[in-house]
Order: structure tokens, then C-alpha cells, then sequence
């Protein structure tokens, strides 16, 4: 089979590997897409993986081959989402339903040298594959996993319809967290960025109002725009420094704040925001960590593939480009010059 793998800081070369067996209680499938995380940028770029060569990509939907003995929920050629954290299933905090915080897990496409998203076949535990529902786009299935994520980041600030809502940086998990509030029943939502192009996607999506943090106004406009008391429940998907504190400023008193954005570097709260924003309107931050919860892999992915087979998230306007293997370092190239690279970038196999 053809496997695209990491030798090291952008070496990705395509090579042929034995094609996998299934066994007992698990699943052969055929990758159809795979999209590019941020998280696939540091390993590829940065070299951020246990060890050489190593297979990447986690965000894939696949094509069932073949099923091994005891396996049910699942048949030849069902669409699938690849469900990307193994885990134990046996420890206390999967048994409490918190398998993002397995004490004994493994995750594909980060630590397993020839099972990923860019390899053409893999085989997993049965319960890593979850049927996606009739009629739903392959290329679109792929987005299953990102959105699970934004779908968790409500979640664990218990979401209710009929509340304001912001979401600070509308890049594609930002975008997708705008729609995953609009179709649970958002009141109103605010989208900030400093891109216009993405703002214009974000009125399109449904924002009630959108703001470019360039402007020194943005702030006092969203203020007047909430009676100066700001929004119950704030979604940070940028992770940096100025983001993490706009959406302390922008949070209403006894706000909810999910950080979904990765950090690479440290974030200092200044003093004087801490005392009069964070502790003074009792503000609870979320950290957010994948998107498993109860049964496995969880209500945010089962929400997630409804939500995109029945159209209620959209994600066609949030691709930039598919691409073959062949093209993959390009696409990684183009990935390190700002502003090139503008959605998705979706790799078939």
C-alpha cells in the first residue's frame, strides 16, 4: 500500500508498505480523505513526533474493507469516521467516560510509525471507526473530527440555546464552532478576527456581528453592541496571547471561556486585566482537550456528522485545496508563507 511518511522536518516521501491484516475485533478501511491539522504543521514542519519514519494525519474519513470476527456496528463499504485516540477503555477515567484523559492511550497518526490518515489502508479497533450517516459527502466526513472538537468545546460550557455567544478567530475550527452554536441554537454570535476574508465567511455563516481586532474601536463597538456587559460564553480558537485576553475583556460577568486554540508560546494575563475582568467578573476558562466523551468516541462526534450530513454545517467554503500524496510537501511549503494558505487543505489518498 502507498503511505506518505515523515523522515524528518519536512521530508515527507511516499513509499509502499505491506498492506495491514485484519484480526478479530477490528477493521481494514481504505483512507478517502484526510485533512491537515494544525497540530500535523509542527510535525512536519517542526519534527514533533516520537520518532522517524512516522505516518501523520488524523482527520479522515475511510471506506470499510473488510471487518474481523465480533465486529457488528460496522459492514463492507460503510462510510466511516477514523476515530483517532486509542484508548484503554479500563482505567478510571475512561470508565467515567473521560477517554480524552485515557491514562493508557495512543494516538494515530502522532506515535504510530505506519497507521495515520496518509496511508491508503489501515487497520484499527473496531470501536476507532464509527459508521457516518447515509448520504453524507466523504470529503465533507473528513471535517467530522475537527468539528467534534468545536462541538466539545460547547459542550464543557454546557451551551444553551437562546445564548450569546462569541468566537474569537474564525479560522476553520473557529468557523466551525461558529456553526456548531448556530445550528444548537445560538441567540446571537459575535465572530472576531483580524482578516476580513474570514469575518466575510462568518456574516455568511450566520454572525450577528463581526469584528477586525486591528481596530482599536472593535472593542468599545462590541461593548456598545451588548450594553456594555459583553456575552455568557466565549470559544478562544487562536491561542495567543492577545486572543486569550480579548476574550477575557469581551466575557460577561460569570462568563464561560473554552480555550479550543493551541498555545506555542507562554500567555501572561497582565496584572490589572487578572484583578479587574477575570477574577472580578468570576470567569470559569475551559481547557479543551480533543473531543471524547460518555459513549465512545462521544456525543460531539455523533452531533458533528449529523450536523454535516444534514447541511446545518457547511464546510465547503472552508476548503483551500485537495491534493495527492505527490503534492503533499508543496502544500507544506505553502503552509510557512502567511496568508498562502486559506482553509483546509484536504489530502486524498
Amino acid at each position: 500500500m502507498r503511505v506518505l511518511q515523515l523522515f524528518g522536518e519536512m521530508d515527507l516521501r511516499v513509499v509502499d508498505l505491506p498492506m495491514p491484516k485484519c484480526g478479530p475485533g477490528e477493521v481494514l478501511i481504505k483512507t478517502e480523505y484526510c485533512g491537515v491539522c494544525g497540530s500535523d504543521l509542527q510535525r512536519v514542519i517542526e519534527g514533533q513526533v516520537p520518532l522517524f519514519p512516522m505516518t501523520v494525519g488524523h482527520e479522515f474519513s475511510a471506506t470499510v474493507i473488510e471487518v474481523g470476527a465480533n465486529v457488528n456496528h460496522v459492514k463492507e463499504g460503510d462510510l466511516v469516521a477514523a476515530v483517532p485516540l486509542m484508548v484503554c477503555h479500563k482505567c478510571p477515567n475512561c470508565l467515567s467516560g473521560n477517554y480524552g484523559q485515557c491514562l493508557d492511550s495512543e494516538f494515530i497518526g502522532g506515535g504510530l510509525p505506519s497507521t495515520g490518515g496518509f496511508a491508503e489502508y489501515n487497520v484499527l479497533p473496531a470501536v476507532n471507526v464509527m459508521k457516518l450517516p447515509e448520504g453524507i459527502d466523504p470529503m465533507a466526513a473528513a471535517f467530522v473530527e475537527p468539528a467534534s472538537v468545536a462541538m466539545h468545546s460547547l459542550f464543557l460550557m454546557d451551551f444553551k440555546p437562546c445564548t450569546d455567544i462569541a468566537i474569537m478567530g474564525v479560522g476553520t475550527i473557529g468557523h466551525l464552532a461558529l456553526q456548531a452554536a448556530k445550528s444548537m441554537g445560538a441567540k446571537r454570535i459575535f465572530a472576531f478576527d483580524i482578516d476580513d476574508e474570514r469575518l466575510t465567511l462568518a456574516k455568511e455563516a450566520g454572525a450577528y456581528r463581526c469584528y477586525n481586532t486591528s481596530d482599536p474601536s472593535f472593542l468599545e463597538a462590541f461593548l456598545s453592541d451588548t450594553d456594555g456587559l459583553g456575552v455568557e460564553q466565549v470559544v478562544e480558537a487562536v491561542g495567543k496571547e492577545v486572543t486569550i485576553n480579548n476574550s477575557i475583556r469581551i466575557a460577561k460577568v460569570n462568563g464561560h471561556i473554552s480555550l479550543i486554540g493551541s498555545m506555542h508560546k507562554d500567555v501572561t494575563i497582565p496584572s490589572r486585566l487578572f484583578y479587574l475582568s477575570f477574577s472580578r467578573k468570576q470567569l470559569n476558562m475551559h481547557g479543551v482537550w480533543m473531543s471524547y466523551s460518555d459513549v465512545f468516541p462521544g456525543k460531539p462526534w455523533r452531533s458533528a456528522a449529523h450536523f454535516i450530513r444534514t447541511g446545518q454545517i457547511d464546510v465547503s467554503k472552508l476548503l483551500d485545496r485537495v491534493i495527492p500524496f505527490e503534492e503533499a510537501m508543496t502544500a507544506f511549503k505553502d503552509f510557512q508563507i502567511p496568508g498562502k494558505i486559506k482553509g483546509k487543505v484536504m489530502v486524498k489518498a
